[in-house]
């Protein structure tokens, strides 16, 4: 029944004008709630591997003779795990990963392995800092590259693994002030070059 003074068209128009505005609103709060759950997820995923990873620097025990190969990241390393590999077995290359015999140190630790098992000589690689690396009657090879070199290489494995979307200019403000995965280059390099002298640290340059 339509009640005097409304015109029935006005009224559906009304009407699906209301249905619009609930179904723009609805559509707003699935996309936020989306993206919160995808950030959240995300934020979660990230805390359990600290997590994780954490526990395992509790339970790792170091032990004399372990040899840390050091770099910031997209430096050398790789090239280093396998000379070493090389040099402390027989060749053998029948392996998927390198990984399989140097593993990477906080990538394990965050993945809950136990690197305590592993048989000497435990060769580990790392892009700790000099502050955050295990102390110790150890031996460290540090490589340094050339910034320049490791801001480019950097910043394409940034595209094409971790899904950043800006400019080699972004990636180069970001880079100048550390706020980066391992943080700042020019710091990393810099803290461990101060102990380039020492007994047990040898510090190699990419180039040479």
């Amino acid at each position: 029944m339509v009640h005097a003074g409304t015109d029935p068209i006005d009224r559906t128009e009304r009407l699906s004008e209301l249905d619009s505005l609930t179904w723009l609103l609805y559509s707003r709060c699935a996309r936020r709630a989306s993206r919160f759950l995808r950030r959240s997820s995300r934020l979660l995923t990230k805390l359990a591997h600290c997590l994780t990873r954490l526990s395992g620097e509790l339970l790792f025990v170091p032990r004399p003779g372990d040899i840390y190969i050091v770099s910031y990241p997209r430096s050398g390393t790789t090239w280093l795990q396998m000379i070493l590999y090389q040099l402390t077995s027989d060749g053998s290359m029948g392996f998927d990963n390198i990984a399989e015999f140097i593993p990477f140190f906080e990538r394990a630790l965050s993945l809950g392995q136990d690197l305590n098992a592993r048989r000497p000589p435990r060769i580990f690689k790392t892009h700790l800092t000099y502050g955050r690396i295990p102390k110790g009657p150890f031996k460290y090879i540090y490589m340094a590259r050339n910034g320049k070199d490791v801001l480019t290489s950097y910043f394409h494995f940034h595209r094409s693994h971790l899904g950043f979307k800006g400019t080699l200019d972004d990636f180069l403000q970001a880079f100048v002030r550390g706020k980066i995965g391992y943080g700042s280059w020019f710091q990393h390099v810099a803290d461990w070059k101060k102990h380039a002298g020492d007994g047990n640290v040898l510090f190699l340059r990419y180039e040479e």
